[in-house]
C-alpha cells in the first residue's frame, strides 16, 4: 500500500492548519481536484461555494508564487480549468465563464 507523509503545523485553539509539507506527488493529486472544473465552481461563487477545503485550496493556489509550478500557465489551468468539451461548447448561447477577468 502506498505511504503518504504529510507534516502539519496546527493551531489547535483555532482548529487551523498554518503550514503543511508533503511530497510533490501528493500535491499534484490535491491540485488535480481543481482541474475537475471544481475550480470554476469555487471561483464563480466567489470562494463561498460551501465546498469548505476546496475554497481554501483555491485561495492558496491564488497566493502561490508561480515559481513553485512549472509555468505560470499551470497556475492559470488550476484556477480556471477548461472542460475537454470546451471547444464543442463554445457555440452554446451561455456566458463564457472564461472570458471574465476574475
Amino acid at each position: 500500500m502506498p505511504h503518504i507523509s504529510i507534516r502539519l503545523l496546527i493551531v489547535k485553539e483555532q482548529k487551523r492548519v498554518v503550514y503543511a509539507e508533503a511530497r510533490a506527488n501528493f500535491i499534484d493529486v490535491l491540485f488535480s481536484y481543481l482541474t475537475l472544473l471544481l475550480g470554476n465552481i469555487v471561483r464563480l461563487l466567489d470562494k463561498q461555494s460551501g465546498l469548505g477545503s476546496l475554497n481554501r485550496l483555491y485561495e492558496s493556489i491564488e497566493q502561490l508564487d508561480a515559481k513553485h509550478l512549472q509555468t505560470e500557465a499551470c497556475k492559470e489551468i488550476l484556477l480556471k480549468p477548461r472542460s475537454a468539451a470546451a471547444l464543442i461548447c463554445e457555440k452554446l448561447k451561455i456566458k463564457n465563464i472564461h472570458d471574465d477577468n476574475t
